[in-house]
Order: C-alpha cells, then structure tokens, then sequence
C-alpha cells in the first residue's frame, strides 16, 4: 500500500486539533492548581469535555487525531 500525503490544509487542521487538545489540557492542570489552593472553578475535566470517562482523555485524543487521518486518506484514495 503506496503512503499517502496529506495535503496543507489536512495539515494544518490536525495542528489545529492538537493544539486545541493540549490546550484542554493544560487548563485542567492549571485548574487542579488552583483547587488546591482552595478557589473555586467549573469542575469539568478536559476527558468529560472529549465524552470519555476521567483518564481516558489522551487515548480518545489520539483517536479524534488518527481518525481525521484516516478521513483524509480515505478522501484522497476516492478522488
């Protein structure tokens, strides 16, 4: 089976979801910090944002990204 590229756009969506993934993240650190230093916030773990149960974010993560992949070479395979 021939490797297939994905075209800049793809590209540039699959940082974007990376980017907003890791973000999701680093908020919830950043909250978990605070909530130890006793201030309230929305209590709303990045893995119930993705739909997953708690500690299962990063797989569902990786999932989102590979499947948009798999879209895209699916797309490129039918044109």
């Amino acid at each position: 089976m021939e490797e297939k590229k994905l075209s800049h756009k793809r590209r540039l969506e699959i940082t974007w979801v990376i980017i907003i993934l890791s973000d999701l993240y680093s908020n919830e650190e950043e909250r978990r910090e605070e909530d130890r230093r006793g201030d309230v916030y929305n209590n709303i773990s990045p893995c119930a944002k993705l739909g997953t149960s708690k500690g299962r974010g990063k797989e569902r993560a990786v999932t989102i990204i590979e499947w948009i992949i798999t879209v895209d070479g699916d797309r490129q395979g039918k044109r």
